[in-house]
């Protein structure tokens, strides 16, 4: 028989709230009943916004499996009470099917028999971390020192016009900051720059669109992408 893994809804914000050593922000109702980060005052240019450790995390030299969603998927679906915060996180998933490859059932099978969890279950965990992980650094240079789960962060959107940036904060905890790069007035969305690249900002919607497609699985809808597509339309 399967295992079953609740959490209670009373303990999500204590779960998402674990890790954050600076959260000058609120959840609030976004497009379709989802979920985004404001700002909870006026915070200005140069200052920390969020500043985040990882609920679970894995360094580049262990993603040895496919990609590091993969290799998060393996790390939790062996922890119980891990497993049971990030389900109880009830982050988004993309709104595109992921595709799964041959190699991907194969890792899901694999996972699904060394955890006991329904093969459809270890899908829906892959696909969440597979949306929502986010690269941490291991230096002040920004090299990728590998990926977790900030689940404050995660709530956060992209923006091709962003008004904070993502910096690292402790290297050694593998802390992840997002730091205002402009004034924000209180109630202002958070949102970043998912692409980590100074060419994307500066790239016309149709590359930025298809990029964030290839990498994120989303459609961007951010007000500058709908903005430019207006113009594009009177054209």
């Amino acid at each position: 028989m399967r295992k079953r893994v609740t959490i209670l809804a009373a303990k999500i914000n204590e779960v998402e709230r674990m890790g954050v050593q600076i959260g000058r922000v609120e959840k609030s109702e976004w497009r379709r009943k989802q979920i985004q980060l404001i700002a909870s005052e006026t915070i200005l240019n140069g200052e920390v916004v969020v500043s985040e450790l990882p609920l679970v995390s894995v360094p580049t030299e262990d993603c040895l499996l496919k990609n590091p969603a993969w290799v998060l998927t393996q790390v939790i679906v062996r922890n119980t009470k891990l497993l049971e915060h990030f389900v109880g996180l009830q982050l988004k998933v993309s709104d595109f099917t992921m595709h799964l490859d041959a190699d991907d059932l194969s890792l899901r099978k694999k996972m699904s028999v060394l955890s006991n969890l329904d093969e459809k279950f270890v899908q829906r965990i892959y696909f969440g971390f597979a949306t929502n992980n986010i690269a941490y650094f291991r230096s002040c240079d920004r090299d990728i020192g590998g990926y977790g789960i900030y689940p404050l962060l995660s709530r956060s959107n992209h923006s091709c016009r962003p008004n904070v940036d993502i910096r690292p904060g402790n290297i050694k905890k593998r802390e992840v900051q997002l730091v205002a790069i402009k004034d924000i007035e209180k109630g202002e969305a958070i949102a970043w720059s998912y692409v980590n690249a100074p060419e994307f900002l500066s790239a016309c919607r149709a590359v930025r669109v298809n990029t964030l497609l290839e990498y994120f699985c989303f459609a961007c809808q951010c007000d500058r992408c709908n903005m430019e597509m207006r113009l594009k339309l009177k054209e």
